[in-house]
């Protein structure tokens, strides 16, 4: 577990080093007297992700300064070595220890550690006490703290006093006022004028309206225990992501941090009901096995979609790395494709790896995934025993390059669609909208860099690109293109005919 850290001496910090949520400095020397918690995570990861709110019940316990928490962000992708996405991912995440910027993962070096998330523990005396990689339960990371706090009062630091935290906190995003909050996904009802539906992530609340015009407008909001201004208690909802409309009218929905699905229903039965999960974080899955959905624990369900053809909605499973369905009428999950390992692998559906798939869509006889971490787009015929790769080469290659397939390049992707010969990507951490010709079997970009402003043309002088930060969703309805600008807190639309993006809601 520590291997040769085992009784070594902390590694100090560079001294460039900052913090991106607080002001003030930063050293291990200056932290003697204290148990100092490190945890070396990178905001793309879910296992990091997982372990937010471990982290946030441990810290809750522990106000006294004496133990002290400290996030060592070091990126896997380009992305995410921008200070500004890690200021936007502590925000969205809501985490409120200090958390410092190791851009060149100097300090993860130092550390000698090899995968996302590694906790470190150092004792009073600077002494590395433990480390282990991967999600850990709270009970665990209760359990290493008290046998080291237990140690110190043995052994307490040779004669030191606790010297003043130096440090003070800071707001680390841009100030804004926006009704959004980390919008994620959106759906529409076909063939009802307009109408949507919206999750919006940060506020842990699901908008549905019209679109009229050039504006979104919200009729109901569900969530934060309210719908239609009247208290529901089954309508809160942590980090929902992905939903879509089913035939029958209601909304299914990803409620993400609750590792569950629900249904919102809009006509004259108004009301949010669970539909699978048990609100725990499910382990490790085999291929194959039926379940019932109510009895199931599910981890961390990132998106969803429904096939007409199969009957079946479709879950993109981003926690354990896996494609599962649901059947709407018995309530049963089963796994569909994926073997739980993380990884890209073209294979049977038995044994095709996926990498935290975080978009998916069906169409036709098709369901396609954008496989996140694998900077991936993935082919599922539902006709056909197979898992196949449109986009994408392994975990650790990605890049921002249109052209032709194979040689083009994502970041991250988050979003996808397909309408026609053309799959629409959500190109995150590109901050893109890339559009993928089947026929052709190329890439373009369609919307991309920031620029000053929410309307742009092609060709204007005064516009280069197309300003999106870390879209996470992107849907074809009526011949736009909508897109969840999940950074900038908007929900834009491109006119596909036209060549226009603008702003629809803020």
């Amino acid at each position: 577990m520590l291997g040769g850290f085992a009784g070594r001496m902390a590694p100090a910090f560079p001294d460039n080093t900052k913090f991106v949520n607080f002001s003030g400095s930063i050293s291990m020397d200056a932290l003697r007297g204290r148990i100092v918690v490190l945890d070396f995570w990178t905001y793309c990861c879910i296992n990091c992700m997982h372990m937010v709110p471990v982290f946030k019940r441990v810290e809750d316990r522990r106000m006294d300064g004496r133990v002290v928490f400290i996030g060592i962000h070091s990126a896997k992708f380009d992305g995410e070595n921008d200070e500004a996405n890690v200021a936007e991912a502590i925000a969205r995440y809501g985490i409120s220890h200090p958390v410092v910027l190791d851009k060149d993962r100097r300090i993860w070096k130092a550390y000698s550690v090899n995968a996302w998330p590694t906790i470190v523990i150092v004792d009073s005396d600077g002494i590395v006490r433990y480390r282990k990689a991967g999600e850990q339960s709270e009970a665990q990371l209760e359990e290493e703290i008290r046998k080291i706090e237990i140690r110190v009062r043995k052994y307490p630091a040779s004669g030191r006093r606790l010297s003043r935290i130096s440090w003070v906190r800071k707001s680390a995003v841009r100030n804004r006022e926006s009704f959004l909050n980390f919008p994620s996904k959106i759906s529409f009802r076909g063939g009802h004028g307009g109408a949507f539906a919206l999750s919006d992530s940060g506020n842990g609340r699901i908008l549905i309206g019209w679109i009229k015009g050039n504006k979104a407008e919200v009729s109901d909001i569900i969530g934060n225990g309210r719908f239609n201004g009247k208290p529901m208690k089954s309508a809160s909802f942590a980090n929902p992501q992905g939903l879509c409309w089913l035939s029958d009218g209601r909304i299914l929905v990803s409620d993400t941090g609750n590792h569950s699905l629900k249904a919102i229903s809009i006509g004259s039965k108004k009301g949010v009901q669970t539909v699978a999960g048990t609100g725990k974080k499910g382990q490790y899955v085999r291929f194959g096995r039926r379940m019932e959905g109510l009895k199931t624990d599910m981890n961390s369900p990132w998106d969803v979609t429904f096939s007409e053809w199969e009957g079946l909605a479709f879950i993109a499973m981003a926690g354990l790395h896996q494609i599962w369905t649901l059947d709407l009428e018995n309530g049963y999950l089963e796994v569909f494709a994926g073997n739980g390992y993380e990884n890209l692998i073209d294979d049977r559906r038995r044994n095709a790896e996926f990498a935290q798939p975080s978009g998916i869509f069906a169409y036709g006889k098709r369901v396609y995934t954008a496989d996140s971490e694998s900077s991936s787009i993935r082919s599922i015929p539902l006709d056909l025993d197979f898992v196949s790769t449109i986009i994408g080469r392994g975990l650790f290659v990605y890049g921002d390059k249109a052209g032709q397939l194979p040689d083009a390049m994502l970041q991250h992707p988050m979003g996808i669609c397909k309408e026609g010969k053309n799959i629409y990507v959500a190109d995150t951490y590109n901050g893109a909208v890339k559009v993928i010709d089947e026929e052709r079997k190329n890439v373009t970009r369609l919307v991309g860099r920031p620029h000053a402003g929410s309307e742009c043309r092609f060709g204007d002088k005064e516009c280069d690109a197309f300003g999106l930060y870390e879209p996470n969703d992107v849907k074809v309805y009526r011949g736009q293109l909508y897109i969840t600008d999940t950074n900038n807190h908007m929900l834009r639309v491109f006119d596909l005919s036209r060549k226009v993006l603008k702003t629809v809601m803020k």
